[in-house]
């Protein structure tokens, strides 16, 4: 018995013994993403890493009542010495994880080791067949929204516009209009700088996919306001296309033919190189097929809405842009010049069913109008050291038409017809300088204009009735000429009131003369044919006048108002505007049309005050209210008291003491991420307003 005891006594002193001897790495392991628990497959390695000292330690799952993983501890025992290891975590789909830990407290029974944190295999090679992790489409930096274009899959042939449609939130229509969450995209930027004068469907329709890295979405200040570092200005919504880098310089070309039956054929080139400083684009396009659709683009196909005439047209435009190495100085040269000529013919019926009767009527038309013009404009920028912008345009066009028709109604027997043939030629132009600066915050702006538009038209009208046996035919002549030279100058001034509050003080002072001429001639009415030279014999005396309109406005605008850009620390923030504009205007008309030889004068003095108010949270919720007054005064032309009846089937009178037009309306509109939507806006009318005027 005494034996027995003793040996029991050993036994428990060698367990206690060998109990002390261990100590228990209790950790964990987490998707350092997703922030979850793993069951990884640990083990426990020397520091060399290839000595495993324990393989698949034991992994204890606690779940919650769903089922999902709420813990995972992991427990391993090992020698309770000072001892350095390292543990490795293994788990298919991620990286094999490492975590280095020091056995040094050999009296504590457990050690807690530090989460290892494990990323996901960026590709697991499986019998050669590779699995890639998904790439991200679209993530926010800031207010910025950024589409990764290499993230979409694209057939062979793609443009910018199929990417574009490709992208979540983004909706185009055939305009070429774009909206990101409900939103109107006002500008599209090729690599942050305008392209072509902000002509989106030239750079949707050549500009090939897979060149485009990034197209990022954001609201942006004018490059003025950067310079001088306002913030008070206002921004554009603007598409940013960013290429990648090796087509940041070299050159993109594209070259498109075809050729069908009936003589239909189309050729069409686009070509864009780059350099450091300079961009280069070329365009040509030619074609007599006026069909833009494609079935399966947009998911409809509408037919009636394509065009009912053949439509050919001859283009080419180009386009070169330099920007100085420091971005202070940029400078655009762009030249147009387009050739169309445009064939109608037009065949309609319309019956009517009337009580006792149903008279039918058949119109035909055939027309056919060419027409060409050149186009020239230059835009000068310069930032720094002072702040100017020069924009010229130049634009010459010629045009000619002919057209015919024929009108028959029915009753039970032809009743009434009407033919017409007509001709017309003429020519147009005008030009424009604008110069826009910057001198001690006060912004001005210096505009002048000239344009000529001159025309010749003649039309035949031959109108017969068959009831009351009855015919007349008239020839009508005219000879437009309009000439329009104006001038106006802008100042515009910013300040602060407060820290948060700030003015504006804004006057727009213009003049303008308009002189013109439009005669209507009756070759007809010639009583010898001596006398067709003689013009006075001839001229439709009450459809024919002569006018010259002086006119000066001026108006100036007042506001108060807030701009807090919503800051990383705040919830929310909020904008309004409250403001009045005061146009006044002051015309005065010489006029001649027949019997008619007056002066017309017409002053008016308006006050139209506004208030809005905005407010954007930081989860990108953002709503806008506003309501509005405006006035405005009748067309001083419609106030002449004359009598056109130079077509006979419309005849226009003019309305002595015409009143204006004043309206109250108010709206508002809400945008989310990811949807958006707006309000209807409503629409008060007011008592029309009642200019002053005196005829003479």
């Amino acid at each position: 018995m005494k034996k027995f005891l003793v040996m029991m006594i050993a036994l428990v002193l060698a367990i206690g013994t060998q109990a002390q001897e261990t100590v228990t790495l209790v950790g964990q392991v987490q998707d350092v993403f997703l922030k979850r628990p793993l069951v990884a497959k640990i083990s426990v390695y020397e520091t060399d890493s290839t000595t495993c000292v324990l393989d698949s330690v034991h992994v204890e799952v606690i779940e919650d009542d769903d089922g999902s993983i709420m813990i995972a501890p992991y427990y391993a025992p090992v020698k309770a010495a000072p001892h350095d290891y390292l543990i490795r975590a293994e788990l298919p789909g991620y990286e094999v994880a490492w975590q280095k830990v020091s056995v040094t407290n050999t009296t504590e029974k457990e050690l807690s080791v530090p989460l290892i944190k494990m990323r996901r295999a960026r590709h697991i090679t499986l019998n050669e067949v590779v699995v890639t992790a998904t790439k991200v489409k679209m993530f926010y930096r800031g207010d910025t929204l950024i589409y990764d274009a290499t993230a979409f899959n694209m057939p062979d042939g793609s443009m910018l516009d199929d990417l574009i449609r490709q992208m979540p939130g983004v909706t185009m229509n055939d305009g070429g209009e774009i909206f990101v969450n409900g939103k109107k995209v006002d500008e599209l930027l090729l690599n942050s700088r305008s392209f072509f004068g902000g002509n989106k469907q030239i750079l949707l329709e050549n500009l090939p996919y897979y060149t485009v890295k990034h197209i990022k979405v954001y609201n942006k200040k004018d490059k003025r306001d950067e310079v001088l570092g306002r913030d008070d200005g206002p921004k554009l919504y603007v598409m940013d296309v960013n290429l990648k880098q090796e087509y940041q310089r070299g050159y993109i070309a594209n070259v498109e033919g075809a050729a069908g039956t009936h003589g239909r054929w189309l050729g069409r080139m686009f070509g864009l190189g780059f350099t450091d400083q300079y961009r280069f684009t070329l365009l040509g396009n030619v074609n007599n097929v006026n069909e833009t659709q494609h079935i399966g683009k947009t998911g409809n196909w509408t037919p009636d809405r394509r065009p009912r005439s053949l439509i050919t047209t001859r283009s080419v435009r180009s386009e070169i842009d330099y920007q100085s190495r420091d971005q202070m100085i940029e400078e655009t040269f762009r030249t147009e010049f387009v050739s169309s000529s445009d064939n109608q013919e037009m065949r309609q019926s319309h019956e009517q069913f009337l009580m006792g009767s149903n008279p039918l009527s058949v119109t035909e038309r055939t027309g056919k109008s060419s027409n060409w013009k050149i186009a020239l404009h230059n835009l000068f920028n310069m930032y720094a050291p002072f702040g100017i912008m020069v924009s010229t345009d130049f634009n010459y066009g010629k045009r000619d038409g002919k057209s015919s028709s024929m009108f028959q109604q029915f009753g039970n027997t032809l009743t009434a017809s009407m033919r017409t043939v007509g001709m017309s030629e003429g020519t147009s132009w005008n030009g424009i300088m604008e110069v826009i600066g910057d001198i001690k915050g006060i912004t001005y702006v210096v505009k002048a204009e000239h344009s000529s538009d001159k025309s010749e038209s003649a039309i035949h009208y031959d109108t017969r009735n068959y009831t009351i046996p009855s015919s007349e035919q008239r020839y009508n002549v005219g000879d437009y000429d309009k000439r329009v030279t104006a001038g106006e100058l802008s100042l515009d001034h910013i300040g602060k009131l407060t820290e948060r509050m700030q003015f504006r003080i804004k006057n727009r002072t213009g003049l303008s003369r308009t002189a013109t001429h439009d005669y209507l001639y009756h070759p007809d009415t010639l009583l010898l044919a001596s006398q067709l030279d003689a013009l006075a014999a001839i001229t439709d005396v009450n459809n024919s006048y002569d006018s010259k309109l002086r006119s000066l406005t001026n108006t100036t605008e007042i506001s108060i108002y807030t701009r807090n850009e919503l800051q990383p620390d705040k919830k929310s923030s909020t904008n309004w505007q409250l403001g009045l504009q005061v146009p006044f205007t002051r015309h005065s008309l010489d006029y001649q049309r027949g019997s008619i030889d007056t002066l017309a004068t017409n002053t008016t003095l308006f006050v139209t005050p506004w208030l809005s108010y905005g407010r954007k949270t930081a989860k990108n919720h953002e709503l806008h209210l506003n309501i509005s007054h405006t006035e405005t005064t009748a067309n001083i032309y419609d106030m002449i008291n004359y009598r056109d009846d130079s077509n006979p089937l419309v005849v226009k009178l003019g309305t002595p003491g015409l009143k204006g037009h004043a309206s109250t309306s108010a709206g508002m509109e809400y945008f989310s991420r990811g949807s958006g939507c707006r309000s209807r806006s409503s629409t008060i009318p007011q008592a029309a307003s009642i200019p002053t005027s005196r005829r003479m």
